[in-house]
């Protein structure tokens, strides 16, 4: 789903495997992996859709990113950008 209204279009996705670059949320029974992605090809802007994705942690480009209001339905979340969707799952 598509994050906050920022500079860049950003979109929400849940992170379906432990990862030190996403955002940890929930409590240590159920955690949660969420991040707000840059660069999201659109053929996976769909609820419910599984893919595989490479990604990275940019500061220097999360820095140019400036969020507008956002009604935070959910709490803020680490800013990646996706490299690529690929067909296999990959190594972190």
């Amino acid at each position: 789903m598509n994050y906050c209204p920022a500079t860049e279009p950003l979109y929400l996705v849940e992170i379906l495997s432990p990862s030190s670059l996403a955002t940890k949320s929930g409590d240590d029974a159920n955690p949660r992996y969420t991040a707000a992605m840059l660069d999201l090809p659109a053929s996976v802007h769909a609820r419910d859709t599984i893919f595989y994705m490479q990604i990275h942690r940019d500061p220097v480009r999360e820095s140019k990113v400036t969020l507008n209001f956002c009604p935070a339905i959910f709490g803020p979340t680490n800013i990646l950008v996706c490299e690529g969707i690929v067909e296999q799952p990959c190594a972190e």
